[in-house]
Parts: structure tokens; sequence; C-alpha cells
């Protein structure tokens, strides 16, 4: 039977995912590291740095919908990943049922462009970070697990401006939330649906990460 890592972390490009997985009981160390390419490159360097290769770095937080065949609150173990222009960087295997997830750079606020992208990837699921933490891991020989609630789906209305509503450490930026919410009122239930969603999406994640990885003191079989 193979052997566990002796070393988990996991990373959370936001810190709102990082508090729903202490508050799901989720005991293993979690490092915040802000959303993007660089945020995450340096987060896996330097992590992998502190522990060397006999680590698995988990990366764990919320991913948009861009199909129909996902919804909110759902959660999966990421397998197959792809860039922007469909390329993919993990094996890809016909059998499998889980959904795929293409990482671009940006936001994707509107119905067309997620419809666009999932035409042109045939991915189901968007995030910012999963082929960048990949790309980072696998030079350095760093056992790696992607993990993904849906906190969004493709009909979901993104508030314009959310990019900013989170700072480069992955921190809420409450001052700018406030301000913008209050000149921009009817944006409020948006919001607050997102915010729920992202919760039902980690709580998805949480009880992902309990029977795939374990706990510190009970770990998952591999």
């Amino acid at each position: 039977m193979p052997k566990a890592p002796a070393k988990t972390v996991i990373l959370c490009p936001m810190k709102v995912e990082a508090d729903a997985l202490k508050r799901a009981g989720i005991r293993w160390p979690i490092r915040i590291t802000g959303m993007g390419q660089n945020a995450t490159e340096q987060a896996v360097k330097e992590v992998a740095a502190s522990h060397g290769t006999d680590l698995r770095l988990i990366l764990a937080g919320v991913a948009g919908g861009l199909s129909h065949g996902v919804s909110i609150g759902e959660a999966f173990q990421i397998t197959h990943v792809t860039d922007p222009d469909g390329t993919s960087l993990t094996p890809v295997d016909s059998t499998s049922t889980t959904p795929s997830l293409c990482t671009v750079d940006a936001i994707v606020e509107t119905l067309e462009d997620r419809l666009k992208l999932h035409e042109t990837t045939g991915a189901d699921l968007v995030d910012m970070e999963s082929s960048h933490f990949i790309k980072a891991c696998e030079p350095r020989e760093v056992a790696w697990m992607v993990f993904r609630g849906v906190s969004d789906d493709v009909e979901s209305a993104i508030p314009p401006g959310c990019e900013h509503f989170i700072d480069a450490r992955g921190y809420p930026r409450i001052g700018r939330i406030l301000v913008s919410l209050a000149l921009h009122p009817w944006r409020i239930p948006a919001m607050v649906h997102l915010a729920r969603s992202v919760n039902l999406g980690m709580a998805g994640v949480s009880r992902l990460i309990h029977e795939k990885v374990g706990t510190p003191d009970k770990p998952a079989r591999p």
C-alpha cells in the first residue's frame, strides 16, 4: 500500500475558504495564498522549500460553473484541468464522470463568456489557480490534490467588481465592499446569494477532505 506523504498542507486562495474549512473541523495546516497565478506559484514554492518533497499539497476552494452539468453546493475532487485554450494538463480519462476544470486569469462574469469558455475547452468548472498549482507542484515532485466547490453556476449573476473585493493576500476588503454596496444597494441580494453559495460549496469541499484525506491523527488510506 502506498505510504502517505509525511506532511500535508492545504492552500486556500481566499480567507473565506480557509475559515469555512476550519468551521467544518478541518485540522490540517491551512495557508491562505491570495488569488491567481503569482500568489499560487509563490505559495507552492515556499511551502515546498520548507517541507521538501515528502509533501502533499491540497488546493481547496470554490469554482464557477461553465455548464448546466454542475450546481451550486456540489463539490468535486478535480483530476482533469485545462488551460483557457483547452490544452489538458492532466491525463484525460474518458470513463471519468468528474467535471473537468479550466483555469483562467480573470473572473468570468457573464453567461455568454461562460458558455463560450465551455464550448472552447469542454470544461464544466472555472477557477484562477488550479493549472498554476499543478505546474508548480509537479517539477518539485510534490504530491497534489485539488478540491473545488461550486459557488456560482452558469446562470449566476456575479456582482460587478468582485475581483476588487479581495486583496492580494486573499483577505476581504471590507471597506471597499461596504462602499460599493452603499452606492449600489440593488446589488446586495446578489452579494448575499454569493456569500451563501460560497459557504455551500465549501461545506461540500470539507466533506470531501474528511472523506479523501482524513485527519492528522487518522489519515484516509491512499
